[in-house]
Order: C-alpha cells, then sequence, then structure tokens
C-alpha cells in the first residue's frame, strides 16, 4: 500500500509538469514553427538523458516496440504542436488529456482491463463534453480557437492512449530499467519526428535567445523528468489508473494558462471541461 502510495505522488508530479508545459508550448509557438519545436524539444531530453545510460553498445539494439513508441510518440506531438497554433493551451490540455478514455477501451482487448457499465457512461459523458468544448462553443463564439485545431490535438490524445498502452507492455516485460526505456522511445520519436519536420518546415537556421530558451526548458523541464516519472507510475500501476491520475495536468494546465496567458474559457467550454472531468473520474472507479 504504501508503494503504491508513492507511485500515485509520483504520477501526480509528471502531471505538474506537463500542465506546466502546455501554456509554455503555447507561447513558444508565437516563434517557434510546430514541428521543429516538437522535434528539437525531443532531441534536447534525449541528449541530456543518453549521457547517463551505463551500457551505451547494448543501448542502440532498439526492440521493434521502442520503435512503435516513437511512432506514436511522435504523432502525439505533431498533432498537438500544429494544434495548438490554432487552440487554447487549456483546451489542448483537456482533448490530449481525453486520451484516458480509450486507454480505458484499449486496456480491455490488450491489457485485459475490466470494462464495466461505468466505464461506458464515462465514454457517453466524454463525447458531450467534446461537443460543448468544440462545436457547442462555435456556435456563440469563434475566439477560443477552430475545429481543425481542435480536432489535431484530439488526434493527438487517441495517438497517446496507444503509446500508453506499448509502454505499459515493455514496462513491464523489458529487463531494461524505466530510465533506460524512456531515454530510448524518447531518441525513437526523434528519429520520425525529424524527416517529418525536414519536409513540412524550412529549417531553423537562426535562434534567439529567447527561442533557446524555451526550446531547453520544455525539453529538460517538461519532457525527460515527467516522463521519467509517469513511466515509474505505469510500472507499477494499471494503465488506467495511472491515465486519470496524470489528468489531472488538466487543473494545472489551466491554472497556468489563466495566470501566464491570460486564457478564459467560455461558459459552455466550462461545461463541456467538467463532464470530461466526471468522465475521468467514473472511468476510474473500477482501476
Amino acid at each position: 500500500m504504501k508503494q503504491k502510495g508513492s507511485l500515485i505522488v509520483t504520477a501526480l508530479f509528471a502531471a505538474i509538469f506537463w500542465g506546466g508545459s502546455f501554456p509554455i508550448v503555447k507561447f513558444g509557438l508565437r516563434y517557434l514553427k510546430p514541428l521543429w519545436f516538437a522535434d528539437l524539444r525531443m532531441l534536447i531530453a534525449f541528449l541530456v538523458m543518453f549521457p547517463f545510460i551505463k551500457n551505451k553498445r547494448k543501448f542502440w539494439r532498439l526492440s521493434g516496440e521502442i520503435w512503435w513508441l516513437g511512432i506514436f510518440n511522435a504523432a502525439g506531438y505533431a498533432l498537438q504542436f500544429l494544434g495548438m497554433e490554432t487552440t487554447t493551451a487549456a483546451k489542448a490540455s483537456f482533448f490530449v488529456s481525453i486520451n484516458v478514455i480509450f486507454v480505458v477501451i484499449f486496456a480491455h482487448f490488450f491489457l485485459r482491463e475490466k470494462l464495466a457499465w461505468e466505464k461506458y457512461t464515462a465514454i457517453a459523458l466524454s463525447f458531450a463534453g467534446i461537443y460543448l468544448l468544440t462545436i457547442g462553443t462555435y456556435g456563440l463564439t469563434m475566439r477560443s480557437g477552430n475545429p481543425v485545431g481542435d480536432g489535431l490535438v484530439l488526434l493527438a490524445g487517441v495517438s497517446w492512449a496507444i503509446f500508453i498502452i506499448i509502454s505499459k507492455r515493455v514496462l513491464e516485460q523489458s529487463p531494461a530499467s524505466v530510465f533506460e526505456i524512456v531515454t530510448a522511445f524518447v531518441f525513437a520519436t526523434v528519429v520520425f519526428l525529424t524527416p517529418l519536420s525536414l519536409l513540412f518546415e524550412p529549417f531553423p537556421a537562426h535562434f534567439s535567445g529567447l527561442e533557446l530558451e524555451i526550446v531547453l526548458v520544455t525539453a529538460i523541464v517538461f519532457t525527460s523528468v515527467p516522463f521519467y516519472f509517469w513511466s515509474v507510475s505505469l510500472k507499477g500501476l494499471t494503465a488506467t489508473l495511472t491515465s486519470f491520475l496524470t489528468l489531472t495536468e488538466i487543473l494545472f494546465a489551466i491554472l497556468f494558462s489563466v495566470i501566464f496567458l491570460g486564457e478564459r474559457l467560455q461558459g459552455t467550454e466550462i461545461v463541456g471541461g467538467i463532464l470530461l472531468i466526471l468522465a475521468i473520474v467514473i472511468v476510474s472507479l473500477r482501476p
């Protein structure tokens, strides 16, 4: 029980860091192209982590599952950063965090976690929340984003749901340490993000001091640290429970977005967010 409590605290630490990353990413997108921003964030995170790998020769023998983690993590970051160009940081946190609903579904089929009636109710509530956060809002105002941006961030959440399921399997079955696994999938993410960035965006040949600071902070503070905390928790807890705990990033993302970006949610968006949080609570009643 004591170990479970410490794992819960570890997951909450990850949520705090990830929640804080949303307003910083939104701010950074004023100066940086989304794909290169995501790619450089992951590259610097890998360069910071790799020196601490003990057996560097063995490290490069990446398994097929690590490459799959890289694909879905790269897709998640690319979709999130592209979407956040046109939606708010607070709303992005909602859409990314909805991955818990998909985690419940995928975990039932691939990890044999139970899918009870409470979780069906939660899924229905989540889709109602998404409606109010997107389509329901645009009949009243367009100030809080657009459907394309919201849709891209929502797809990022789906991609990360698949990433979570694969991560749970790797963390349980791999003889490698949690730190080695995290470093490996961060590297694999870079491998897939780099060609995307080269293909669709001009290379950022010149960096200002501010742009460099933004990339360094998001890479070290908001990538390396929370991914490690989250992975430690996921290894010892169920995929559903870990996803629920890290969903508190919504609260931290909104808090930081209000404080640092002056963002405000519309009335329908607040109701939609409440429905999503209610869905998350219900879906986690039977972890």
